[in-house]
C-alpha cells in the first residue's frame, strides 16, 4: 500500500495533486464531473471547483496541507476561518481534503463542522484516503514529480547519501524543504532530456538563476531510480577513481566544474584533456551519467579559448537556465513557496503578500530565485520594522548591487569587516581554527600598524554577530569541527568586487596573512599575467626574510614550492634567488606533485619563465625527478613534446641518458598512451573535417615521424595505427563536402 506523507509538496502542489486525484477518480467512474483549480483559492475558500449551467458553485473543494501541524490546529482553522467561507459560498456540495491522517472521530468532527455542505463522510479525505485513491490511480504520480520523494522508501535512498562535506544537503528536513520550494519549469524537462540523450549535460546560467536547484532535482530523480551518486569536489579526474566498468548505475555531479575564480579556472584548464576522456567514456557507457554546472560566460570563454573543448561540441549539450523562462505565474509560485517556508515574522509575511509588493517582485527585471531567497532569509531581515522591510525589498530589486554594500558598510562594525575580509582570502569557505588564527593575525597587524584597539574575546564575539546574516556553519547539523562558508554566492561576488577596487585593503590582508593559502587562493595567482595589486615592498621583504613564518606545523612540502613561485612572480628583491634556491633544496621528495594538478601546471609555467642560471642548473642536476613527474602528467603528445624540447634546449639534459635512468617503463607506457590518444583525436578530426584521402595519410606520417624521434632517444613505444585503416577516407571526405555545401545552402 502507498504511504506518502505529502511532506515534499507545498500548499499549491497539494491542491493541484488533490484536484488531479479526484479527477482521476471521476474519470475511472465515467463521470462528467471535471474539477478545476484556482490560484486565488486561499482568498475565496475555493481550491477546486465543479460548475454547471444551473449552479456555478455545484461542488466546491478545499485542500488543507497541515502535515506539520496536526488535527487540533486544523480543527481550529476550520472553526475560525474555513466554515465562514463555506457559509458565504453556500455550495450544493463540499469536499474537504487534508494531508493530516484522520481517524473516525476526526472525520465526524470535520463533517459536523462543515454541516450541511458535506453530504457524506466519503467527501472527506485524510492522508490514508488519499493514498488509497492514489493506489487506484497510479498515473497521477507521473504528473507530480515531487510526490515520489515523500515516500519513505525513496526518501531513505536520498538520506543514505550523507557525503563528506555535502551531508547537510542530504538531511530529511533539508531535502523536503528544497522540494517544497522547487517549481517545476520546462527548463527542468529540457535538462533531463539533454542528460538522457547525451549521457551528460552542462547546466549554465547567470549567478542566482537556479542552476544548482535544477541539478539537485535531477540528482534526486536519479537516486530514486537506484543510481549511485558521486560528488566531484576538485577535479574531474575523481570520476576515474570510482568509475565502474560494468552496467551498474552511476551518476556523477560536478558543481562549478570550470571554477568561478582565477585559481579554479586555471585548475580546470589543466584538466581539459581528462574532461574530454571522461565525457567520451561516459557517452559510450551504459547507465553512466554526468551533470555539470557553470556560469554561462565562463563556459563561453572556456570554449572560445580551447580547441579541445570546441571539438566536443559542448554547447550542444548545454541546458541554459534563462530568466525569461520564469513566467509571471512561475515567479508568483516561487515567491509563495518561499513565503510559506520562511521562518520570518507574520508582519514580514504580510508585507510580502500585499498585492503591491507581490506585483513589484514578480514583474521586476531583476527578479531571480536567489533574490527571493535573500529577502526571505531570517538572518538578513531580522529586526527590520514592516516599513523598513518594504523599503529593503524595493532597494534589493532596484539596486541589487547596493544591498550587500549597505549591509557591509552600514550594518556591521570594523572588526566584523575584518573577519569577512580575512575569510574571503581563503576562498568561499574555511575551517574555524584556520579562520581564527588568520583573524587574530589580522587584528595584531591592525594594532601594530593602525592603532586598532583589540576587544576581549574578539573572534567568538564577531563570529556570533556575523553567523546567520553573512556566514553559516556548513556542518551545523553534524558533530564536526565547524567549517564556515558565506551565506550567499552574491556576497562572495560583492566582496571580490570590493577588493578589486580597494588596493589598500588587499595590501593589508596580504601583509597580515598567516597562511600561504590567503595569498594564493584569491589575492595573487602564482603566474597570473594581469596582477592589479602587486606585492607591497613589506610583503616582498617578509617573503624573503621571514619566509619560514609561512611554514606551519604540519605544512605540506608544497608550501616551499609555493613560496618559490610567489617570489619568482611577485618579488623584486635582489636576494630572492638565494631564498628560491634554499626553498628548492628543502624539498627532498617531489612526489607530492603527483597529487596536485594545479601545482604541476604552475611548475611547467615556472620552468618556462625562469632565467636564473643557478635555478636552471639546480633542476638540470639535482631534480630530474621533477621532469619525470611533469612528463607522466602530460595529457597530450604535443604538450609532452614541448616539454622534452625544453629539457634539451634550456636545461641541456641528455635525453638518452635521462630516459634510460628515469622510470623507463612508466615513461614508455605513458608515451604509448599519448601516441594512441593522439591517433584517436586525429581520427575524430578527420571524420568531421577531412575532404580527401591525403589528409589521413598526412596525419599518419606526422605521427610516424614523431614516433621515430622518440624511439631514437631510447623509448620503446607501442602504437596502434590500425584505426587509420578502418575508414574509407574518400567516402568520408565526400560526405563532409556534401555536409558543408548543405550548410552553405541553408
Amino acid at each position: 500500500m502507498y504511504n506518502y506523507d505529502f511532506s515534499t509538496l507545498n500548499s499549491s502542489d497539494f491542491e493541484e495533486f488533490v484536484c488531479d486525484l479526484l479527477n482521476a477518480n471521476e474519470e475511472s467512474n465515467q463521470s462528467v464531473i471535471k474539477y478545476r483549480t484556482f490560484k486565488d483559492g486561499k482568498d475565496k475558500g475555493i481550491d477546486f471547483l465543479y460548475s454547471t449551467r444551473e449552479n456555478e458553485l455545484e461542488i466546491v473543494g478545499q485542500a488543507k496541507h497541515y502535515y506539520r501541524s496536526g488535527f487540533s490546529q486544523l480543527k481550529q482553522k476550520i472553526k475560525n476561518e474555513e466554515k465562514k467561507k463555506v457559509n458565504k459560498l453556500n455550495p450544493s456540495r463540499y469536499i474537504f481534503a487534508t494531508s493530516v491522517d484522520l481517524n473516525v472521530a476526526n472525520v465526524e468532527d470535520v463533517k459536523e463542522l462543515f454541516s450541511p455542505y458535506i453530504k457524506s463522510s466519503t467527501d472527506i479525505y485524510g492522508k490514508s484516503d488519499l493514498n488509497k485513491n492514489l493506489e487506484n490511480n497510479p498515473k497521477v504520480l507521473d504528473s507530480h514529480f515531487k510526490l515520489w520523494f515523500s515516500s519513505k522508501n525513496v526518501l531513505n535512498k536520498l538520506l543514505n547519501y550523507s557525503i563528506e562535506g555535502r551531508s547537510s544537503e542530504f538531511i530529511d528536513t533539508e531535502i523536503k524543504k528544497r522540494l517544497r520550494l522547487f517549481v517545476k519549469t520546462r527548463q527542468f524537462g529540457q535538462a533531463r532530456t539533454t542528460l538522457l540523450k547525451n549521457k551528460f549535460t552542462i547546466i549554465t546560467g547567470e549567478p542566482g538563476i537556479g542552476k544548482t536547484t535544477i541539478a539537485e532535482m535531477l540528482i534526486y530523480d536519479f537516486i530514486k531510480e537506484n543510481f549511485e551518486l558521486t560528488y566531484i569536489y576538485d577535479d574531474i579526474k575523481e570520476v576515474e577513481q570510482v568509475f565502474k566498468n560494468d552496467d551498474s548505475k552511476q551518476l556523477f555531479y560536478f558543481d562549478d566544474f570550470l571554477g568561478h575564480n582565477s585559481y579554479e579556472i586555471i585548475r580546470a584548464k589543466s584538466s581539459e584533456t581528462a574532461l574530454m576522456k571522461i565525457l567520451r567514456r561516459i557517452s559510450n557507457s551504459t547507465n553512466k551519467y554526468l551533470i555539470l554546472t557553470t556560469r554561462t560566460f565562463i563556459l563561453n570563454s572556456a570554449v572560445n579559448e580551447s580547441e579541445k573543448l570546441r571539438s566536443l561540441n559542448l554547447k550542444t549539450k548545454e541546458s541554459t537556465i534563462e530568466l525569461h523562462a520564469y513566467t509571471e505565474s512561475i515567479r508568483t509560485q516561487l515567491l509563495r513557496n518561499h513565503i510559506e517556508e520562511a521562518d520570518i515574522s507574520t508582519d514580514h509575511k504580510t508585507i510580502l503578500c500585499t498585492k503591491y509588493i507581490t506585483n513589484f517582485i514578480v514583474k521586476h527585471p531583476n527578479f531571480s530565485p536567489r533574490s527571493i531567497e535573500y529577502i526571505t532569509s531570517t538572518g538578513i531581515i531580522e529586526g527590520l520594522t514592516p516599513e523598513e522591510y518594504q523599503s529593503f525589498i524595493q532597494d534589493n530589486f532596484n539596486k541589487p548591487s547596493e544591498i550587500w554594500k549597505h549591509a557591509y558598510e552600514q550594518q556591521i562594525s570594523d572588526i566584523d569587516r575584518l573577519l569577512l575580509n580575512t575569510m574571503i582570502s581563503f576562498s568561499d569557505s574555511v575551517d574555524i581554527s584556520e579562520l581564527e588564527y588568520a583573524f587574530i593575525a589580522r587584528l595584531n597587524y591592525e594594532v601594530q600598524n593602525n592603532n586598532f584597539r583589540k576587544p576581549l574575546n574578539p573572534f567568538n564575539t564577531t563570529l556570533k554577530r556575523l553567523e546567520g546574516g553573512f556566514i553559516i556553519n556548513e556542518y551545523q547539523h553534524q558533530r564536526k569541527t565547524p567549517h564556515f562558508k558565506f551565506i550567499n554566492p552574491s556576497l562572495v561576488d560583492f566582496l571580490l568586487d570590493y577588493l578589486r577596487k580597494e588596493k589598500d585593503e588587499v595590501i593589508r590582508i596580504a601583509e597580515s596573512a598567516y597562511y600561504l593559502q590567503q595569498l594564493t587562493s584569491r589575492l595573487y595567482q602564482l603566474f597570473e599575467t594581469d596582477v592589479k595589486h602587486p606585492f607591497s615592498k613589506s610583503l616582498q621583504e617578509r617573503l624573503v626574510n621571514e619566509d619560514s613564518d609561512f611554514i606551519k606545523v604540519g605544512s605540506k612540502t608544497s608550501d616551499y614550492l609555493t613560496i618559490v613561485f610567489l617570489l619568482q612572480k611577485h618579488s623584486n628583491e635582489k636576494s630572492k634567488e638565494e631564498i628560491i634556491i634554499r626553498n628548492l633544496e628543502l624539498i627532498n621528495d617531489w612526489s607530492f606533485l603527483f597529487d596536485d594538478e594545479y601545482l604541476i601546471y604552475q611548475m611547467a609555467e615556472f620552468l618556462e619563465i625562469i632565467e636564473s642560471n643557478n635555478v636552471i642548473r639546480f633542476f638540470a642536476l639535482e631534480s630530474p625527478m621533477v621532469f619525470t613527474i611533469l612528463l607522466l602528467n602530460t595529457n597530450e603528445l604535443d604538450e609532452a613534446t614541448d616539454l622534452v624540447e625544453l629539457m634539451q634546449t634550456k636545461f641541456e639534459i641528455d635525453l638518452e641518458k635521462f630516459f634510460q635512468q628515469e622510470n623507463y617503463t612508466s615513461l614508455s607506457e605513458h608515451f604509448s598512451e599519448l601516441f594512441n590518444y593522439k591517433i584517436e583525436n586525429e581520427i575524430e578530426w578527420l571524420k568531421e573535417y577531412s575532404y580527401d584521402e591525403s589528409s589521413a595519410d598526412e596525419k599518419e606520417q606526422e605521427i610516424i615521424s614523431l614516433l621515430d624521434e622518440f624511439i631514437s632517444i631510447g623509448l620503446e613505444i607501442e602504437v596502434d595505427f590500425t584505426p587509420f585503416r578502418e575508414f574509407n577516407w574518400v567516402e568520408v571526405g565526400f560526405e563532409n563536402y556534401l555536409n558543408e555545401q548543405m550548410l552553405k545552402d541553408n
